[in-house]
């Protein structure tokens, strides 16, 4: 799931919350969204929903090889797709 899914299931926005429900499998947030979503927190209140809600999965981190993967094959991606920050490495 990416930062923007994570957002809008915080929200409640009807789609997204569609599409959660749809799903049979354990859903995963990989880490760097975890990462990005705290600079979306104005305030300790909401710190600690985004908080909760992350516990609600499970969060992956890329391995060694993973990374290296990104920087040989993924990266390229920013200047042929214009993928900008984390996703790349959350793709």
């Amino acid at each position: 799931m990416d930062a923007d899914l994570c957002i809008d299931l915080q929200r409640k926005f009807a789609p997204a919350l569609g599409w959660l429900q749809a799903q049979k499998e354990p859903l995963f947030v990989p880490g760097f969204v975890g990462v990005e979503l705290p600079a979306g927190c104005e305030n300790a209140e909401a710190l600690r929903v985004m908080q909760r809600f992350l516990l609600r999965f499970g969060v992956v981190w890329p391995s060694e090889a993973g990374l290296n993967r990104f920087l040989t094959d993924l990266a390229p991606l920013r200047l042929s797709h214009g993928l900008r920050g984390f996703d790349p490495l959350i793709a």
